[in-house]
């Protein structure tokens, strides 16, 4: 007899609507008290950063929410004035739509959810600022700061109702006959105070925006009042926050965000992450102008971040674990590879491995697996990828496709995965940045969710960093800590030392093996290009060795990259996933030479072991 599924209060709304957050931060608490599981989905405004990842198409949240609508029964809320809501019909098929209002009837709202339970409405409500999102790129109105995204901890953890400041007074009217009879305000103009006194209200104002205040600032008095109820931290603008915010509720995070004075602003983060135990940050790297800066800079102070899950979608997929079952008995990637017979003639006839790894350590690339897969459905195809072991807790039976034979629609063997920077996100790993501790700890963990998704037989034997010799991308300014990959159990790491010389064993350790890429970087030239000007070199100066090209994954194969040419790239050439597809098929077909031969990490470095052996290298 199957047990009966948990209740999921999944509301949805949109980035202009004056209730998303205070509604969000309510249906939580609530959720808890009530032992169901709670989920927010707000759409945004799309632009360069915040494009097609951020909705259904390009990252497979329909596809999530079906997936989610098996294990819960699915409560769906909506406010929104539109009447084209996502996941509505298929809510109404798989569980029971409860409310849809417009943002001007939340005191209809909780009452009905609230009713629902048979839970009467709280005595304090909180009151949050009700700011519209701007129209500009750069996050925020003219003269004004738009605050009310990082403001749902006052309500959570209250366990208030949230209401924002542009609630009507006839609501207010409901609200208040139904038991509301203490209101605190936060970061919400005097007339709002005002009003709320003139209703007969008991009114406390917790803070107020005070001229020269900035969203450090702000966020950082947020989080003083909430630290010792804090157990995550995160950083990122508005439109980061409201994607996450189920998430970051149901984690109890908090969320910092400096976009101008952010260096400055940083180094004070790091006391809060002492507090409360984690050094990993959540969010994204959504400074003016957007760069990966953010990321070293976090590093200096021992943290890292784990990047991009505000494209994810459907965040509560992580409460729903599959046992391994089949895939303790499944075969490993680097169990089916070239043999040692093969590499050998490769040898001798003077034959070049070429292969081309993927970068995509953020959560944020988790679409790149559509069209990578796709693409492995070829028979010229084979590549690695390195990416973090989150994406298990939130795609895992997508990523089951790496394990299952193409003659059965997976794409096993052709794709190798790795384990990339921190395990759990990306950081700066060379030495003087993230320490040897911490780097060891955030890796220990995501090994361990490798073997509750996997099993111990398909751990990744390789390991492929993001700065580990390169901080803030000055190429040859820092050494790698070869060491803990080594003691981690990794058989090889593909490092950013040497990068863009030629091949060469850079560092060996008992069994473990470190060696360069061919590329700098991602940048330069494309695949195809970058593939063509080694093997010319290689052949030219009879130099044997291999062609390792490192690519940054979304720019390859994650919507908008993949087909739009005016999107930012770090290449020179339109980056396309038919590039991609060209460049595998150029290697497989031989290449100019004829001696080009497409190879997968794993068999790349036993090739370079061989080479060494042999005294060629």
């Amino acid at each position: 007899m199957t047990a009966a599924r948990k209740d999921l209060l999944l509301l949805v709304a949109d980035d202009r609507s004056s209730q998303k957050t205070s509604a969000s931060a309510t249906l939580a608490w609530l959720a808890e008290e009530v032992g169901a599981d709670f989920e927010s989905y707000i759409t945004v405004a799309p632009s360069y950063y915040r494009h097609a990842s951020m909705s259904v198409n390009g990252s497979w949240h329909l596809q999530q929410f079906c997936f989610i609508a098996n294990f819960y029964n699915v409560l769906y809320c909506a406010i929104s004035d539109s009447k084209t809501l996502q996941f509505k019909r298929e809510a109404a098929a798989f569980g029971r739509v409860l409310s849809i209002v417009s943002p001007d009837r939340i005191a209809d709202f909780y009452l009905t959810v609230f009713g629902h339970y048979d839970r009467p409405l709280p005595e304090e409500a909180v009151v949050i600022p009700a700011d519209q999102p701007p129209q500009s790129e750069t996050g925020e109105k003219e003269g004004s700061l738009w605050i009310e995204p990082f403001c749902y901890p006052e309500i959570f953890h209250r366990k208030a109702l949230g209401v924002s400041s542009a609630t009507s007074v006839e609501q207010w009217e409901k609200l208040k006959a139904a038991g509301v009879k203490h209101v605190y305000t936060v970061y919400c103009p005097r007339t709002t105070v005002d009003q709320l006194k003139a209703l007969g209200l008991s009114v406390e104002v917790v803070d107020e925006i005070d001229e020269g205040d900035t969203y450090g600032s702000l966020t950082k008095r947020i989080a003083d009042r909430w630290i010792d109820e804090t157990k995550m931290m995160a950083f990122g603008d508005q439109y980061v926050a409201l994607r996450s915010l189920g998430f970051y509720l149901r984690h109890r995070a908090l969320v910092f965000y400096e976009p101008v004075d952010w260096r400055e602003f940083i180094k004070h983060i790091s006391p809060y992450a002492d507090k409360i135990g984690d050094r990993l940050v959540w969010g994204n790297q959504t400074v003016r102008p957007t760069t990966d800066d953010v990321i070293t800079e976090f590093g200096k102070y021992d943290l890292s971040m784990s990047l991009g899950i505000a494209t994810v979608g459907m965040t509560v997929r992580e409460n729903i674990k599959l046992p391994p079952d089949w895939l303790n008995e499944a075969k490993a990637p680097w169990e089916e590879e070239y043999s040692d017979e093969f590499l050998e003639e490769q040898i001798e006839r003077g034959g070049i491995p070429v292969c081309y790894l993927l970068y995509a350590a953020d959560l944020g690339h988790l679409g790149v697996f559509a069209r990578l897969f796709d693409l492995l459905s070829s028979d010229f195809s084979r590549c690695g990828i390195g990416f973090p072991s989150t994406w298990y807790d939130y795609q895992a039976e997508a990523l089951e496709q790496i394990y299952i034979p193409h003659e059965q629609g997976g794409v096993f063997p052709r794709l190798e995965p790795l384990l990339s920077s921190t395990g759990l996100g990306v950081g700066t790993e060379a030495l003087g940045y993230m320490s040897r501790e911490t780097l060891l700890s955030q890796l220990r963990q995501a090994i361990a969710s490798l073997k509750e998704h996997l099993g111990p037989k398909l751990l990744p034997l390789g390991y492929y960093p993001w700065q580990d010799a390169c901080p803030y991308y000055q190429h040859q300014t820092a050494e790698p800590q070869w060491d803990v990959p080594r003691e981690l159990g990794f058989d090889y790491c593909v490092t950013y030392k040497n990068e863009g010389e030629l091949p060469q064993i850079v560092h060996e350790d008992g069994d473990f093996i470190a060696i360069n890429q061919q590329n700098v970087h991602w940048w330069g030239d494309g695949p195809v290009l970058q593939t063509q000007k080694w093997e010319k070199r290689l052949i030219e100066e009879n130099k044997r060795g291999w062609i390792m090209i490192g690519l940054d994954a979304p720019f390859w194969c994650q919507p908008p990259h993949y087909y739009d040419p005016d999107y930012p790239t770090f290449c020179e050439e339109e980056t396309s996933v038919v590039e991609l597809a060209a460049a595998m098929r150029y290697a497989s077909a031989g290449g100019e030479s004829g001696k080009l031969f497409l190879a997968k990490p794993h068999e790349v470095v036993r090739f370079a072991r061989m080479l060494r052996e042999r005294g060629l290298l």
